[in-house]
């Protein structure tokens, strides 16, 4: 009989945290661990683990569903929990008294290491060092924690991994824009929107594909009409297969105020494109400014509609950079040493 672990993940969809337990479920498996994942939706993960994982759903839209499934936990005889769901099921954990299992926290989101980010959060923080384990995807994420005074021995930091692929030459004689991310201004669509309308100044066949759907969408598609940039930003929708979406594009932008070890950046340069980011916390751990990519102030219109043509413009800088970007993340953000170093967290 092998060791049990217990994974949450309170995310409706699939993105970034289940990518990132798919991964470990699997490895896991082969090791002997038995796994069961909870999860929000069991669709999510059914034809993407081991047949041997054990899936239950649950509803945490539901405070008597997640009550009932956290006293259940220490019935299960697990050695370890896992939650990798937002902060308000972290804190319910966080205060169940007598565990009969250790709880390590997971925390994919970006935080910053600032007063005003902590102080709504505190409980959370204050909480964090009732855990046995504290994991964050960025050093921006860990200097929150530390900040918050949760203990140095209790932290670890576990970058997003990615399955590397090989370098894929471009001709350039096209050179394709895109953006894949929720359409909200705090992914930054917004800033993008107003570079585009900079960038046809001066490259009138530019345009932006924009991949995603999201809040504030009518807000987007009412600024694209009233600013007439119907030929330059085009929306797509859902994308279902964002492999092929990089592999038809050269450019990959990312203006997001907030980011922690963003996915869509790790996959974008493994396909060889080259991220143009916001340098926000997270991102800049991802991206090295002019040699891995570009970065630009969150918000910062001028700057982004300026990288953009110059990189249009200047093909070989951006064979460079897609060069540099994709030796990056096939060197350092490799999935199989993610998962190592994970399982490292989860058994040392």
């Amino acid at each position: 009989m092998g060791r049990r672990l217990i994974f949450i993940d309170d995310k409706p969809g699939y993105g970034g945290v289940s990518t990132c337990l798919i991964c470990l479920a699997n490895e896991l498996c082969k090791r002997g661990y038995e796994i069961t994942l909870i999860a929000a939706k069991k669709n999510v993960y059914e034809t993407r683990v081991d047949a041997l994982v054990q899936i239950e759903e649950c509803d945490f839209t539901d405070e008597k569903a997640v009550e009932r499934m956290i006293k259940s936990l220490n019935d299960r005889c697990a050695e370890i929990v896992n939650s990798h769901a937002d902060s308000g099921i972290q804190i319910r954990l966080l205060r169940q008294k007598n565990r009969t299992y250790q709880l390590y926290l997971t925390e994919h989101l970006a935080i910053f290491d600032d007063p005003e980010y902590i102080e709504p959060r505190k409980e959370y923080f204050s909480l964090a060092n009732q855990a046995e384990k504290v994991i964050t995807v960025s050093l921006a994420g860990r200097r929150a924690f530390q900040a918050a005074g949760v203990e140095y021995q209790k932290l670890a930091t576990v970058y997003n991994g990615v399955k590397a692929k090989p370098y894929r030459e471009r001709t350039y004689e096209e050179i394709r824009l895109m953006y894949a991310g929720r359409l909200t201004e705090t992914k930054g669509i917004f800033t993008l929107l107003k570079a585009m309308d900079l960038v046809r100044q001066q490259i009138p066949e530019a345009k932006v594909n924009i991949y995603g759907t999201g809040r504030q969408e009518q807000e987007v598609r009412d600024y694209i009409r009233e600013h007439h940039l119907e030929e330059q930003c085009i929306l797509k929708g859902f994308c279902d297969c964002m492999e092929k979406a990089y592999q038809e594009h050269e450019i990959v932008i990312s203006p997001s105020r907030t980011e922690s070890c963003s996915f869509t950046i790790l996959e974008a340069m493994n396909e060889s494109c080259v991220v143009l980011a916001s340098d926000v916390d997270g991102t800049r751990e991802l991206v090295y400014d002019g040699v891995t990519g570009r970065l630009h102030p969150f918000g910062d219109a001028k700057t982004l509609a300026g990288q953009i043509i110059e990189l249009m413009k200047e093909p070989e800088k951006l064979r460079m950079l897609a060069q540099n970007g994709h030796y990056e993340v096939t060197h350092s953000f490799r999935q199989e040493d993610s998962v190592k170093r994970y399982i490292q967290c989860l058994t040392e």
